[in-house]
C-alpha cells in the first residue's frame, strides 16, 4: 500500500517473475477495488488478458489483512487498485 497526503491508498502489487498466479489472493480492507493500473494492457506492450477491472473483498485473510479479492496476476507486470 501508498498513501498520498490526503491519506488515500493505492495497493500495488508487482510480479517480477515469469509465472502467472491465477486466484491469488490478495489481502486488502474491506471494500471493492478498482483497477486503475494493468502493465499488461495492450496499450503498455503486454498481452491484454485477465480484463476484470472491479473487485469486492470477502473476509478471508491474506497478508494480515481481515480481508481479500481474488485475481489474476500476469507475468513481469504492475497492477495497481484503489478502494472504490
Amino acid at each position: 500500500e501508498r498513501i498520498d497526503r490526503d491519506g488515500n491508498k493505492i495497493v500495488v502489487l508487482i510480479n517480477f517473475s515469469g509465472n502467472v498466479y491465477t486466484d491469488y489472493r490478495l489481502g486488502v480492507e474491506k471494500g471493492k477495488y478498482k483497477m486503475i493500473l494493468n502493465t499488461d494492457d495492450k496499450k503498455y506492450g503486454g498481452k491484454g488478458r485477465f480484463g476484470k477491472k472491479t473487485f469486492n473483498s470477502v473476509k478471508k485473510r491474506s497478508h494480515g489483512k481481515e480481508n481479500s479479492i481474488k485475481i489474476d496476476i500476469p507475468e513481469f507486470c504492475g497492477l495497481y487498485f484503489v478502494k472504490c
